[in-house]
């Protein structure tokens, strides 16, 4: 337990610190263009190495590490990667790493760098936040990511993707959505988003709706739920009994057993609701609202499916874009509305993330805990 530890701090303070590093030096002309990839460059390797190389870690870890094992000795054909349960992409990079005989630990650690990478270009039209975003991708999405690698692999360029609508480039979103779906299917439900720009949904900028709607979510989830399992069942006809592999709730945000991830995870949503409006103002050349309507049907359908152990993970994607609007947040109250409640709430925001990250190692979140290496 105390390598775990020891790793997961190593991991979160070198992704926020080299991050922090990089916004401050690379528009400085007193550091060479040589040395200044190093200063992001370094940091992935280092955490793609450290994370790449565990050892049965993560609850899909075993299944991963045997696809690829029978990759590398039987290998694969296109018919296999077209009718495999793995999305095609996915199994393409299988086996293109496989074709040069690499060991799994390499293959581990090509996904990592593809996750840190995706996510330091995500922040490309707001790098000031990038050290917050590397500080809530990690404490919200790290276990996830050690755990369900082709989702997070979708989500990340889903991230990466957000800034194709904020620009309005039809073309590129369609493409790089296109890519996250051959990684996983759930990232099929992404291509509307492109639309979320439009006027009509402009209801959802109002304090007061996001409020009603999100209680209305929380609190009669299970109604809304059966009704969306009936409609969908007309399209599944006799499998939709599939759909309602139901489990009872627990440690949704954290996979512990003690629900604080669930509860702190809830109240962060309201406070987000509260500031979305002057946000929006703040950030309004950024198009924050534009993100915070994702973020809120990604929360939206969160709840409504927050039981349901195969539709709960539709809306990941959607949800993850929390880290832009956590980020956005942290840096309004800490540099623009500065008060002494401003700094009380930020500073108890990032405490929260921080103890839910330390609980989820205590309780094995996702299987990342002991941590071994191979």
């Amino acid at each position: 337990m105390l390598l775990a530890f020891v790793i997961y701090t190593f991991v979160l303070l070198v992704s926020t610190g080299f991050s922090y590093l990089w916004i401050h030096i690379k528009n400085s002309a007193k550091i060479s263009f040589i040395y200044k990839p190093l200063i992001l460059i370094l940091p992935i390797l280092i955490v793609s190495v450290l994370l790449g190389y565990r050892y049965n870690v993560g609850t899909d870890w075993n299944n991963y590490q045997a696809t690829y094992l029978n990759i590398i000795n039987n290998g694969i054909s296109f018919y296999d990667i077209l009718h495999s349960d793995y999305e095609p992409i996915y199994l393409t990079l299988n086996a293109i790493i496989a074709f040069f005989g690499s060991p799994y630990q390499i293959f581990f650690t090509v996904i990592i760098v593809l996750y840190l990478y995706l996510l330091y270009k995500s922040f490309s039209k707001f790098s000031f936040l990038l050290p917050l975003g590397f500080f809530f991708f990690i404490t919200t999405t790290l276990f996830n990511a050690l755990n369900i690698q082709r989702q997070v692999l979708s989500v990340c360029i889903f991230l990466y993707s957000t800034k194709y609508i904020l620009s309005r480039d039809i073309f590129k979103y369609f493409f790089c959505v296109t890519i996250a779906t051959l990684c996983h299917t759930s990232s099929i439900i992404l291509f509307p988003l492109y639309f979320i720009t439009n006027p009509l949904f402009k209801f959802i900028d109002k304090t007061f709706v996001l409020l009603l709607l999100y209680f209305i979510s929380f609190f009669l989830y299970d109604i809304i739920f059966d009704i969306l399992i009936d409609l969908l069942s007309v399209f599944f006809s006799d499998n939709a009994r599939y759909l309602r592999n139901i489990e009872s709730i627990g440690g949704l945000a954290m996979e512990t057993t003690t629900g604080l991830g669930v509860l702190s995870t809830k109240i962060i949503d309201v406070i987000l609701i509260f500031y979305s409006s002057k946000l929006s103002k703040v950030y309004k050349d950024y198009k924050f609202n534009t993100l915070f309507r994702i973020f809120f049907i990604g929360v939206f359908l969160s709840n409504i499916f927050q039981l349901d152990v195969f539709l709960s993970r539709v809306p990941l994607a959607m949800e993850s874009t929390r880290i832009f609007i956590l980020a956005f947040l942290i840096n309004y109250l800490l540099k623009i509305r500065k008060n002494v409640i401003n700094y009380i709430i930020a500073i108890s925001l990032l405490v929260l993330h921080l103890a839910i990250y330390y609980v989820g190692i205590i309780n094995g979140a996702g299987g990342c805990s002991p941590y071994q290496f191979a």
